[in-house]
């Protein structure tokens, strides 16, 4: 991992003998972590304080971020990627390489291997929502989590699938109307599922409610009770069911009926 940082901050000299440290980007880092280095023999020693720091956890992980993120999107990029994670996933790391919707890299808790394949097939495949899918993911579970704004992408990933077939005629439709609209009409609509016993609509109608309704930060309130912002366990759950939703509007296992 060291020779992967002392090889992003240095540059190949003209007669292609040496590394020398990289000024500019050594002066990124400085700026981008706020984490001082040592210039009294300039960018030599600057880049040997980085090395100093590779003890403190949390700024090596925030450097290798800022590393990955700032690699070009192609064969060398990727092949550097690779090998670091290559060495978080041998050193049992709880971290991974991440490639974002954006097409760069970053660094990611690391999360069971067929959950992930899972759910980038439903990003991959769902267009604009799979866009707020996917950057609610890096909210989630990224190295600066945000739950809120996690929570915020998941809804949004539903609206923006679930609209064009619930609610194709309402420029200003939401989740809460598109609830509307499935209770108003249950009989309009075809659901792959067929339970026993209920409603398949209506089913999925109040798995869409728990996702609506649990989003207690949405609007402001004064009542002391509820949370200023959701939790980091709420931000998860609702993530997750909102990639089975939209897989559900992608596949038609939600359609209007011929």
């Amino acid at each position: 991992m060291l020779q992967f940082v002392v090889g992003q901050l240095s540059y190949i000299s003209h007669n292609a003998r040496m590394l020398l440290p990289d000024r500019e980007k050594l002066q990124e880092v400085e700026r981008k972590l706020r984490v001082p280095l040592d210039w009294s023999d300039g960018a030599n020693s600057a880049l040997n304080s980085i090395r100093r720091n590779v003890d403190d956890r949390k700024y090596f992980l925030d450097l290798i971020d800022l590393l990955l993120s700032r690699m070009s999107f192609g064969p060398s990029g990727a092949e550097a990627a690779d090998s670091v994670e290559t060495s978080l996933r041998e050193g049992s790391s709880a971290w991974a390489v991440d490639v974002s919707d954006t097409g760069s890299f970053r660094l990611i808790r690391r999360v069971d291997a067929t959950v992930v394949a899972a759910a980038k097939a439903v990003m991959s495949a769902s267009g604009r929502a799979g866009q707020h899918l996917a950057k609610a993911w890096i909210e989630v579970y990224g190295l600066d989590p945000d739950a809120s704004a996690a929570y915020r992408e998941a809804v949004r990933a539903v609206e923006a699938i679930g609209i064009p077939v619930i609610s194709p005629k309402n420029p200003t439709a939401t989740l809460g109307t598109m609830l509307k609209d499935l209770q108003n009409t249950p009989a309009k609509w075809s659901v792959a599922l067929k339970p026993k016993a209920g409603d398949p609509v209506l089913m999925i109608r109040e798995t869409m409610e728990l996702l609506w309704t649990a989003e207690l930060d949405r609007h402001g309130t004064a009542d002391e009770k509820v949370p200023l912002h959701v939790s980091s366990e709420e931000a998860e759950a609702a993530l997750h069911l909102s990639v089975t939703l939209v897989h559900w509007f992608h596949s038609g296992a939600l359609k209007a009926k011929t």
